[in-house]
């Protein structure tokens, strides 16, 4: 499988969400549930190559910044704490 999801075909994506579902118990799903989920798993990974290809873009252009990791770990305390999360 290719491990490259910014080129991954729909074949590998969904060799490995049935793999994933199979091993979290998915087995005796309807075909009908197993195709609706993944389709919003093919979804999901598309929007997410999209949002890292203008990532990478913008980081060739000279428009991104060092990755601070402690404002990215206080913006996501802070998004949980006030979703009622801890």
């Amino acid at each position: 499988m290719n491990s490259d999801l910014t080129n991954t075909t729909d074949a590998e994506l969904l060799y490995g969400f049935l793999g994933q579902f199979l091993a979290a118990g998915g087995r005796d799903q309807p075909v009908q549930a197993v195709i609706d989920e993944f389709a919003a798993y093919r979804s999901e990974v598309r929007r997410l190559q999209e949002l890292v290809a203008v990532a990478h873009q913008e980081s060739d252009a000279g428009l991104s910044g060092p990755l601070d990791i402690e404002a990215v770990v206080a913006r996501g305390k802070a998004r949980l704490a006030a979703e009622g999360n801890r």
